[in-house]
Order: structure tokens, then C-alpha cells, then sequence
């Protein structure tokens, strides 16, 4: 089950880096400090909705006796907690550095895959755990070269994109932890296609929030 959404992942970096606006502009040097404005007052709103996301599946699990699964979703919260500080520094820095306004309309796709995060957990809170894997798998894929990028292409400084750099290097180590979890929670799982679905539309609606926010006049 690890590696099929392993792979699946890693074809949809391989896609994405390739066509999606906001990776292919910042390897062109096109974009601009209002994209990554819009860019981070989006993050800020996901990264706020992970520890409410994680507590309500901690309660979806042990309310169906899911143990194991809701002492993960636990950890999990106590390692996210506090992460859209660094957003919110971000767009700090950022509005100083350049002057943008940070007060923009959330992208409809960002909203609609907070409101898919939540139903999925709604629905069975162990798919929920497909989306982890996503959101911290393709950071960590993602993350190097698209930082570079805006660094020398763009110049977008790295320190100014903390919340993607630091999630970078801490999902890491979760990468390797969500393997092992899963693994051990789906090992007898034969019928992927739950997994693979929410895989599929949740990276859907970023990619789609990415060409939104990543297009340049």
C-alpha cells in the first residue's frame, strides 16, 4: 500500500513540476512577490485547519475504536501545532521586503480542499492518513528545487518562504514514519482505491490552486 501511493505521489511531483504555472514560472523567472502573497495567505489557511483537522480525526478514530490510528492523529497534532506562525511571518517579511498587500481572497480550490479534507475524515478517518502522506511526501519532493527557484530566479529570498522550507525538512522524517504507519495500519487492505481516490482529488485541487495563484500576465 506504501509504495502504490508512493509512486502515485511521485508521478504527480514529476507532472506538476513540469506544467503547473507556479513551479514552471519560477524556473522561468516569471513570478512576482503578489504570487507568492497569494501563495502564502493560502498556506496560512491550510496550515491553520491541520491541528482542527487532526483533533477531529483523533475523535473520528476513537469513536470507531480505532485505537492505534487515534494515537497517531495525537502525535501528529502536537507536531503541527504552531506551524502558521511561520506563514504568518512569512507574509510579514514579505510585505515588508515588497510592500504587497497580504489581505487577498482565499482561492475557491484551497477552500474546497479544507472542506474535502474534513469530509473525507467525516467519511473514514484512516484515508485521512493518505492525505498526510501527500501533503508530506511532496513537500519534501517539491520543496528544494522550488525554493531554489524562487531564490535565484525570482528573487524571492528562502527565508521568506520559512513554512515551506521548515515543513521541508521535518517531513523528513515523517515521510519514513508515515510509510512505517501505514504499513502497519493497511497491511491487509485489498482494495487501495479509497486511498488512491482521496490521493487523486486532493491533489487535484492544489494543483489547480497552484495554476490560480502561480499565473503571470
Amino acid at each position: 500500500m506504501s509504495q502504490l501511493m508512493k509512486s502515485t505521489i511521485e508521478s504527480y511531483y514529476r507532472r506538476t513540476k513540469d506544467s503547473n504555472p507556479l513551479y514552471r514560472n519560477a524556473r522561468m523567472g516569471r513570478l512576482k512577490a503578489e504570487n507568492i502573497h497569494a501563495y502564502l495567505n493560502n498556506v496560512l489557511y491550510l496550515v491553520q485547519h491541520t491541528p482542527i483537522h487532526l483533533s477531529y480525526a483523533k475523535s473520528q478514530a476513537s469513536a470507531r475504536k480505532m485505537k492505534a490510528l487515534a494515537v497517531f492523529f495525537e502525535s501528529k497534532m502536537k507536531e503541527e501545532i504552531g506551524h502558521d506562525k511561520w506563514a504568518e511571518n512569512d507574509l510579514s517579511e514579505m510585505k515588508k521586503k515588497f510592500g504587497s498587500d497580504t489581505q487577498r481572497d482565499l482561492s475557491p480550490h484551497m477552500v474546497r480542499l479544507v472542506e474535502f479534507i474534513h469530509d473525507t475524515i467525516e467519511r473514514d478517518p484512516s484515508l485521512y492518513v493518505a492525505y498526510i502522506f501527500l501533503a508530506e511526501y511532496f513537500t519534501v519532493l517539491a520543496a528544494p528545487e522550488w525554493l531554489r527557484d524562487l531564490e535565484t530566479n525570482c528573487g524571492i529570498p528562502r527565508a521568506m518562504m520559512s513554512v515551506i522550507g521548515n515543513h521541508s525538512e521535518l517531513d523528513k522524517e515523517h515521510v519514513a514514519e508515515d510509510i512505517e504507519q501505514i504499513e502497519a495500519f493497511f497491511a491487509d487492505v485489498e482494495n487501495p482505491e479509497p486511498f488512491l481516490e482521496v490521493l487523486k482529488t486532493a491533489h487535484t485541487l492544489y494543483e489547480n490552486f497552484c495554476s490560480e495563484v502561480g499565473k503571470t500576465k
